[in-house]
């Protein structure tokens, strides 16, 4: 169960206005088959005061194609 299953009950944080850093991390992306179905996705956040600034793409999930998945489990 994630935490938009029911949004009334969605855990929610407190932030002072001002402006923000924000860090977002996931792993576990190729194991969603479906959007509804269990999967051993797992996404932190880490958010912090800071000054305003260019969004930097640090790197950009792509799922593998079928070729590229056969190969990696012959390695």
């Amino acid at each position: 169960m994630g935490c938009t299953d029911y949004l009334p009950a969605a855990k929610r944080i407190e932030v002072k206005p001002g402006n923000y850093q924000l860090l977002s991390l996931a792993s576990g992306i190729d194991s969603i088959q479906t959007e509804w179905e269990p999967a051993d996705d797992v996404y932190r956040v880490y958010l912090w005061l800071g000054e305003p600034r260019a969004p930097n793409l640090i790197k950009k999930w792509q799922r593998a194609d079928a070729w590229h998945r056969r190969q990696i489990r012959h390695l």
